[in-house]
């Protein structure tokens, strides 16, 4: 018997995928040296982080000949969300060595 399409699109999975295409960017984003800037750019919201996935999704052709076309897709597919750019900038504040927030958040 196939899986129905509701099992396997449920809430849940779909949280499980975003949080590790979350954690992907983030580790991308720190290895190009670029983790702390887009913390910075992400942190307040607003539209940037909207033009930001425009601006990815029209090099993307581009980028997609040197080899890194289809993580900057999935970047691009981040920061269009809302919600899903917040947990970014969230993710890109923790110390990835220790887990917890850097010292860009601490109080």
């Amino acid at each position: 018997m196939l899986a129905s399409p509701i099992v396997l699109y449920s809430p849940i999975m779909s949280e499980v995928t975003r949080d590790g295409r979350i954690e992907r960017a983030a580790r991308a984003l720190r290895r190009w040296g670029l983790g702390g800037v887009a913390a910075a750019l992400l942190a307040d919201g607003g539209p940037l982080a909207f033009f930001g996935a425009q601006a990815l999704y029209f090099a993307a052709p581009v980028l997609g000949v040197l080899g890194t076309g289809e993580g900057v897709t999935d970047l691009a597919a981040l920061l269009e969300d809302p919600a899903a750019a917040g947990a970014l900038a969230a993710e890109l504040g923790r110390d990835p060595a220790h887990g917890e927030r850097g010292p860009m958040h601490k109080s």
